[in-house]
């Protein structure tokens, strides 16, 4: 009862809140409801609709909403750590709490780990004759893919940073394993050795990876990215109908 609560409030909580953004209205537990009547109006009813399908559906209906939540979740869990990721590596967002190479190499192993298992996912949904020998050997190739992959980037993203060092005038060997340049350099707690509210660097912009500015790899990857959620989720949903109507 007590993780129903907690899930149910900290779900409903979330989305409210997401929604309110998008729609530029006061979404806040910090205002009251005569200021923010949207905010709390949403919250409400959210929890009310949760609360009645719970409460006239079945054991089976509710079973095939918990693993399609599941199934979701698994399949929209690497794309917001690929965001996260690249958001970690725009240096006008974090400032001197950028992604080092060390943090980068474990956050690449992560989320590569989380498509292979997302992408296990979508081929058993759209082929469910799968063995899991096929399977295993799927993910054979997808390991060897994400260490050639993770090399290529690797390099590529030296060779990058090497040209725009060159065009500013500065040294890429300024920059260590902290992720430090200039007077930082050396220092493997400078990075960490204030707190985030010390930052006082130009106010961050919007990504550029989201935009047209973003370069031609990174974009292909992020269309890439986009196309195989819109086909997971298709996949997925179409999975439950199936599963409903044959019930």
């Amino acid at each position: 009862m007590d993780a129903a609560l907690v899930g149910a409030n900290a779900v409903a909580l979330a989305t409210t809140y997401t929604l309110g953004d998008t729609v530029k209205k006061r979404h806040s537990l910090h205002w009251k409801i005569s200021e923010a009547p949207v905010f709390y109006v949403g919250y409400a009813a959210l929890i009310g609709i949760s609360a009645t399908i719970t409460l006239v559906s079945n054991d089976h209906v509710q079973g095939l909403i918990t693993q399609g939540v599941q199934a979701l979740a698994g399949v929209l869990l690497p794309s917001a750590t690929v965001f996260l990721v690249l958001l970690c590596n725009d240096r006008p967002v974090p400032g001197p709490w950028v992604n080092s190479v060390r943090q980068n190499i474990v956050a690449g192993i992560i989320v590569w780990a989380l498509v292979l298992l997302s992408l296990a996912l979508t081929a058993a949904t759209f082929f469910p004759d799968l063995t899991t020998a096929q399977l295993e050997l799927g993910f054979g190739i997808g390991t060897v893919v994400g260490i050639v992959g993770g090399a290529f980037v690797a390099l590529r993203s030296r060779a990058t940073t090497r040209a725009a060092a060159a065009r500013e005038g500065t040294s890429t060997d300024a920059s260590d394993a902290t992720g430090l340049a200039g007077p930082d350099r050396g220092r493997p707690n400078a990075r960490r050795s204030s707190t985030p509210t010390a930052w006082s660097g130009a106010r961050p912009t919007w990504p550029r990876w989201s935009g047209r500015s973003s370069p031609p790899l990174r974009k292909a990857g992020l269309i890439t990215l986009r196309g195989y959620l819109l086909l997971a989720v298709i996949l997925v949903i179409v999975k439950i109908a199936q599963l409903a109507a044959g019930s």
